[in-house]
């Protein structure tokens, strides 16, 4: 286990990194009606099949032309742009949050951006002083605390997990002129030397 040629081949292209066609978007700036079964934007065309909501109305979808499912949104990669565009899934594409497990950094930042999104303030960033904006109007004062509260929790934890890299260090020199450097907490018995 361990050995040459084993671990992570490469991380998959993220979803951000690519072109983006949204259904939803396209039905709130009216390019779609419902009952149309294709919609051309920017001289692509994109197969559209609509599902019955529970209290009315209708919800569009795309159809990957790659795989036949319907999909919310289709992707194009920006490296390849005379491609067709397709599903996350047949292009093998990743959300920036799937790749943050296991760096505490990486989650620490997708923490704060979350918070800062459900806020909608855009300008308040982490390792800034501590200065929240003003509560929305929308918003209500438990949600905006909470809000408050994990922003606090969430730097709390960033700090003591840095501040653990400075631990003490004693350097214990011995009768014979040898000395030993010794990380944390001195080891039972040594307090009298």
């Amino acid at each position: 286990m361990g050995g040459e040629g084993s671990g992570r081949r490469g991380q998959r292209e993220l979803v951000s990194k690519c072109a983006c066609h949204d259904v939803g978007e396209w039905k709130r700036l009216g390019l779609i009606a419902p009952g149309c079964e294709t919609a051309s934007f920017s001289g692509v065309t994109h197969q559209i099949v609509w599902s019955d909501c529970n209290y009315g109305n209708q919800r569009p979808w795309f159809v990957c032309p790659g795989c036949d499912r319907r999909v919310g949104k289709l992707y194009q990669r920006r490296s390849a742009p005379d491609s067709p565009y397709r599903c996350r899934q047949c292009l093998n594409l990743t959300y920036e949050s799937s790749n943050a497990s296991g760096n505490f950094y990486r989650q620490h930042d997708l923490s704060m951006a979350d918070i800062r999104k459900r806020l909608k303030d855009l300008r308040w960033c982490p390792g800034e002083p501590f200065n929240p904006p003003p509560r929305p109007d929308w918003m209500h004062y438990k949600t905006y605390d909470r809000l408050l509260d994990d922003y606090v929790e969430a730097e709390k934890r960033f700090w003591d997990k840095e501040l653990e890299k400075f631990r003490p260090v004693t350097i214990i020199v011995h009768k014979d002129g040898t000395e030993e450097t010794v990380l944390g907490e001195l080891p039972e018995g040594w307090n009298d030397v």
